[in-house]
């Protein structure tokens, strides 16, 4: 049987793609033959192009009316009432004038200059919508911090100007400046906590102590006694498997239930990846070298993402003397025993660290409990860095810093980021973290109830088939 050979593609113009020609009835069929030219081949409009042809609006229209104070005084505007008031102090009116308010087209991100004119001898007092903190004004920096609490970041806030008929966010050279000092303060707020979480879990030890008298005061930041401590560790990653960028290593209190240390590793460096360099030049090879001497360097991990549970681990064991005196002696950890083994080899301390087994019913559920904990506290992290976008370090950092402070001290967390950044707390502030607390305890609860009323159930299923 003969081969059949293989059908060629078609490779030229569909018939319904082809001008049309006007011929008489009479005249015979023509065939229309289309040259494929280079201009042809580079004049492709691609989906987004198309649209922004089609688009309404032009830049020229744009510009024009933003020439227009009465185009411009319109929307939606964020404004400090500290600055209105301010403003109305020093407003001019005349007997039987009235007040013209424009926007005067000068704008520092969400920040603008708005014009109170009187129309009867039209003197005009001057103000800013927001107050200036240092370099940066505080609506800028407040909606730099909203966004890092969303895990959301410039491009949301824009559309919600745009919604709005706002002023855009600050340039997105600015934005990256106010996230970097919100990141140094919540660090600095973190490292602080896990401090306070120490000297917490070290009285709380100190009291169950039945050699130590009840009247007696202990001032637990004056003892250097290192002891051991019973702690819960887990890794979370960002994303699924063997590629995630970053992960974090997460040591919980087992009395406390309160975070006493986290590290996040990260085997990328966005510095590194947008130098412009010859990645195999002795320039670039030098350039790196001073990058890492520097510590600016953002790239902490080698090796798979499997093993960064493993790494963080080995961090935070080594500098849990310094940091609080304390000797985690017994783990409770899930999966293997890879962690448990690695840092026995390493010999952190002079004592073997332990893995906390479950005796009976009792130690189970708690450990479940402790364990459940944990993975909702990692919750809280990607939260503020979805899984679905991605992340460099430095916001990875960033909201471990802000889980860590909310998780421990609940509202206080961002209460205390708010006045390091130098942001006055208000009644309404104050009231949202008060009612965010309130709704945390409760859904707390009633988790806590709907365990108990299944454990009640199987209980009385059992007694029953008894």
């Amino acid at each position: 049987m003969p081969k059949r050979s293989r059908s060629r593609r078609f490779r030229g113009t569909p018939r319904h793609c082809l001008p049309r020609q006007q011929t008489t009835s009479s005249d015979p069929p023509v065939a229309v033959v289309m040259e494929e030219t280079e201009s042809s081949r580079s004049h492709v409009f691609t989906a987004s192009q198309r649209i922004v042809e089609q688009s309404l609006l032009s830049e020229e229209d744009l510009v024009e009316e933003m020439g227009d104070a009465t185009q411009r005084s319109t929307g939606f505007r964020l404004i400090d009432l500290q600055c209105i008031s301010e403003a109305m102090s020093r407003l001019h009116m005349c007997e039987g004038g009235s007040i013209a308010v424009t926007d005067e087209g000068k704008y520092n991100g969400l920040s603008c200059q708005l014009a109170f004119e009187c129309t009867k001898c039209g003197k005009i007092t001057s103000m800013s919508t927001s107050k200036k903190k240092k370099r940066s004004h505080e609506v800028n920096v407040r909606a730099a911090l909203s966004m890092v609490e969303l895990g959301l970041g410039r491009e949301a806030f824009s559309r919600i100007s745009c919604i709005f008929g706002m002023p855009s966010p600050s340039v997105q050279s600015s934005w990256e400046m106010h996230n970097k000092n919100i990141a140094n303060v919540c660090e600095s707020a973190c490292d602080k906590q896990y401090i306070a979480a120490g000297e917490k879990l070290r009285g709380v030890l100190q009291l169950d102590d039945d050699s130590i008298a009840d009247d007696t005061i202990i001032d637990v930041t004056a003892d250097d006694t290192i002891i051991d401590v019973t702690v819960s560790y887990d890794g979370t990653w960002h994303h699924r498997g063997v590629q995630s960028s970053h992960g974090v290593g997460v040591v919980m209190s087992v009395d406390t239930g309160e975070i006493l240390d986290a590290v996040v590793m990260s085997n990328s460096c966005e510095i590194c990846e947008k130098t412009p360099k010859d990645k195999n030049s002795s320039e670039y090879q030098e350039w790196k070298t001073d990058h890492k001497a520097k510590g600016k360097c953002l790239r902490s991990h080698e090796g798979p993402s499997s093993t960064m549970e493993t790494a963080a681990a080995k961090i935070i064991w080594s500098r849990s003397i310094a940091k609080h005196k304390m000797r985690y002696t017994k783990i409770l950890c899930d999966g293997d025993n890879k962690t448990l083994q690695a840092l026995n080899e390493m010999k952190v301390y002079d004592v073997a660290i332990d893995k906390l087994e479950y005796v009976n019913d009792i130690h189970k559920r708690t450990g479940t409990g402790l364990r459940n904990m944990l993975k909702s506290f990692n919750a809280t992290i990607w939260q503020r860095c979805p899984k679905e976008r991605y992340f460099g370090t430095a916001a990875v950092k960033r909201a471990v810093a802000l889980s860590v402070l909310n998780w421990n001290i609940g509202c206080g967390g961002l209460l205390s980021v708010l006045e390091s950044l130098g942001l006055p707390v208000n009644t309404f502030t104050k009231k949202a973290l008060v009612l965010k607390d309130k709704k945390r305890k409760r859904t707390a609860s009633e988790r806590s109830s709907a365990v108990e009323k299944r454990k009640i159930g199987r209980v009385r299923g059992s007694l029953a088939g008894l």
